[in-house]
């Protein structure tokens, strides 16, 4: 017991810094943050998949706590039964063991709401696999090869690159889905998967707040992260024992990659870069722009996020999503301090539970889905009305890559959004 508590510990905390230091460095989600109408827009959208996010937890936390029920209480238990003759028919264990959930609710749901939560999961999957491959196949295109060719690029052949590299990653996937075998839990194969990409976090905090970053600095640390991933799947694909799980092989593959930036910057970095001037400060700062000298160091609207492009309406919904995470982390602190000094009751904790994990998310969840309702159909007719007046004024006959590296200091100079 003491292992394993120690082991959700680890999991928990090594979470946290993940998603800390891969904030907005997953490749996955580039076809979502490059959609909005502007940047502002798509702040907004990062804060309100927060609110999102209730909905979504409250049906997995429901589903898996009624699969336990039907495999557990006496009432069904026939229905448990005919569950458990269907897992021995998986030979891979794995498979096994993660498709109770699965088959217990494909045995507990009747027809209706059965195809009902089918539609959901297939309407799911259609846009994550969509959203995949415009993602990964215009990061190939955009910031691989073009900067590696250095020559203009006509917008018809640019596109041409653009739709076989998303075919590209299709024919991976399909590939790779027939070939691999699932030797460990999903979520640590979803770890080191992603782990593949780590060095992004150093690449992104590194290229763009410190001085002596260099773009051979973030190359190395990509290239690092993604080594230790693929080596870590390839051994868990052999060795399915290995003592080393996903989480853990992603929080190597991180810190190598932030130890390995740091080196190379160190190590090929001619001249300082001007951070002023990259982030729009002092004698670079924007129209409009108040002086840094006049402005307050610390203030709960910077706290939160705000600038001058927030309206009211904005204002109040990251203030009370910045409202409602402080709460909860103000209710963490003093259940965990109380546990600390008299830990609580089984009893108590089923109450708590209860009330944090369902009926909260349940009202919450609520009111999110008639909001995002309402304001998704409202954006959705404001956009096919945009588009009919929209003016474009044509591709460029030479796409820059995301990054544009400056040639003095071999730094990330400007931010284009292409």
């Amino acid at each position: 017991m003491v292992l394993n508590r120690t082991a959700v510990i680890w999991y928990i905390l090594l979470g946290i810094f993940t998603s800390c230091y891969a904030f907005q460095s997953w490749q996955g989600g580039h076809a979502f943050r490059s959609s909005a109408a502007n940047p502002h827009e798509a702040k907004m959208a990062n804060i309100l998949a927060n609110w999102r996010n209730y909905a979504r937890g409250l049906m997995f936390v429901l589903l898996a706590i009624c699969a336990y029920t039907y495999l557990h209480h006496a009432d069904f238990a026939a229905g448990a039964q005919a569950v458990a003759g269907h897992l021995r028919g998986i030979e891979n264990p794995q498979i096994q063991q993660q498709m109770r959930v699965p088959l217990a609710l494909a045995h507990m749901l009747p027809v209706g709401i059965k195809g009902v939560l089918a539609a959901i999961l297939c309407f799911a999957m259609i846009s994550c696999d969509g959203s995949y491959l415009h993602s990964w196949g215009s990061i190939f295109i955009q910031d691989v090869v073009l900067p590696l060719r250095r020559q203009p690029l006509e917008p018809r052949r640019h596109l041409r690159l653009l739709r076989l590299a998303i075919a590209g990653v299709a024919v991976f996937a399909f590939g790779f889905s027939l070939l691999f075998r699932q030797t460990d839990y999903i979520l640590m194969f979803f770890a080191v998967t992603g782990a593949i990409f780590s060095g992004a976090g150093a690449a992104i905090v590194g290229g763009l707040y410190w001085k002596k970053g260099t773009t051979p600095a973030a190359w190395a640390s990509l290239c690092t992260g993604s080594t230790l991933a693929v080596t870590g799947l390839v051994i868990r694909r052999l060795y399915p024992d290995f003592p080393v799980n996903g989480v853990w092989m992603q929080f190597i593959a991180q810190l190598s990659a932030v130890t390995v930036y740091g080196a190379v910057s160190l190590l090929t970095c001619r001249a300082d870069f001007d951070m002023d001037r990259m982030l729009h400060r002092g004698a670079y700062a924007l129209p409009g722009d108040a002086p840094a000298e006049v402005r307050p160091r610390i203030t709960w609207g910077r706290l939160a996020g705000f600038d001058r492009e927030f309206t009211r309406g904005d204002k109040w919904i990251s203030g009370g999503l910045f409202a409602w995470s402080m709460f909860w982390f103000g209710v963490f602190i003093v259940v965990c301090v109380w546990n600390l000094v008299r830990p609580w009751p089984v009893s108590w904790w089923s109450s708590y539970w209860h009330v944090v994990g369902i009926l909260v998310p349940l009202f919450v969840g609520g009111l999110t889905t008639i909001w995002f309702t309402w304001g998704g159909a409202r954006d959705l007719r404001h956009l096919f009305a945009s588009l009919k007046t929209l003016r474009r004024a044509g591709l460029k006959p030479q796409s820059a890559p995301l990054f544009v590296v400056s040639p003095q200091t071999d730094h990330f100079d400007d931010l284009e959004i292409i």
